[in-house]
């Protein structure tokens, strides 16, 4: 296993969004976040760790005294923001890379960013830090437990298309460069597969580490397909509808975007259908999102999804 040296330890700043979260969910995040990261500063891998939160809540409980109380003993360094203006949780990620300062005497040029309902193994922190060693490797995204992402990756590199904000680590050096998530039109949804592909637009390998392990809570619906948290929700479903149409737009693929747009509007749900309408005079307007990617190189739309599947005979 290729370990980068015990001299080039990390400052770990690990953030996430509270949006509708309970007391008891935030406490086993911050449980399971500690441990891992006790565990990565004994093996050498990093040196600090700040515990970053960002609140969207409606009608948030937690408070920087609430969240000090529960983290300060476990982390180097705790933050609170409450972000009241409607910037998903992309800008208030951003808003939490803006705040990022030096942590206990080294500066953080690592960040995970996860969601409060991912439960970190005891060697997610170390299993993250680990593709490092290449300096050319800008994000790496964890493996979620029970219900794994069916997108491919390569096995002997790690190599993937994109990596899922319910848990990835990313070097600061890469937010710098890209400007952080998108907030313009994917700031509740897509953020991820965006700042994945900015990212290999800039030279940096996004990888799949399979022993950095999250559990997800997450549910299942009665057929079997992950019911997500908030994702029945209209304004869930309104930007995840948004979404589908603004990547393949911005990344050069009009085809696909035109394809789904038909789709949304030919949909039963009334509020894809009126994703649609709105798209449609974004359009006529000349309002759409500037296309990149001219030669496709990083762009993956492949039968409905942003990444080859893993067990399929499907092409980018």
């Amino acid at each position: 296993m290729t370990r980068p040296d015990e001299g080039s330890r990390h400052g770990l700043r690990v953030q996430t969004v509270l949006h509708g979260t309970d007391a008891a969910t935030f406490g086993r995040f911050v449980q399971g976040m500690s441990a891992a990261c006790a565990l990565a500063k004994d093996a050498g891998r990093i040196a600090t760790a700040t515990l970053a939160v960002a609140d969207l809540s409606r009608a948030p409980w937690a408070s920087a005294p609430s969240v000090d109380e529960l983290a300060d003993e476990l982390f180097d360094e705790t933050a609170y923001v409450r972000v009241e203006e409607d910037v998903g949780p992309a800008g208030a990620h951003n808003r939490l890379f803006e705040q990022a300062g030096p942590g206990g005497g080294t500066s953080p040029d690592v960040a995970i960013v996860a969601v409060p309902h991912a439960y970190a193994g005891p060697r997610l922190v170390g299993e993250l830090m680990t593709p490092l060693a290449d300096p050319k490797v800008g994000i790496v995204e964890a493996r979620q437990l029970p219900l794994e992402l069916s997108k491919s990756y390569d096995p002997d590199t790690g190599d993937t298309s994109w990596a899922s904000a319910t848990c990835f680590l990313v070097r600061t050096d890469v937010i710098e460069q890209t400007g952080g998530f998108d907030t313009t039109d994917l700031a509740w949804s897509g953020y991820d597969v965006d700042l994945s592909w900015r990212a290999r637009q800039r030279g940096w390998r996004v990888v799949h580490r399979p022993g950095a392990r999250v559990f997800v809570d997450d549910r299942l619906e009665p057929s079997g397909v992950p019911l997500r948290r908030d994702e029945q929700e209209p304004e869930a479903r309104r930007h995840r509808a948004r979404a589908r149409v603004l990547l393949p737009w911005r990344y050069n693929r009009p085809d696909v975007a035109v394809e789904r747009l038909a789709s949304l509007t030919a949909s039963s749900d009334a509020v894809e259908r009126a994703v649609a309408e709105e798209l449609r005079a974004r359009i006529d307007g000349d309002a759409m999102p500037e296309p990149v990617d001219p030669e496709h190189a990083v762009g993956q739309f492949v039968a409905g999804g942003h990444a080859v599947e893993r067990f399929s005979y499907q092409t980018p």
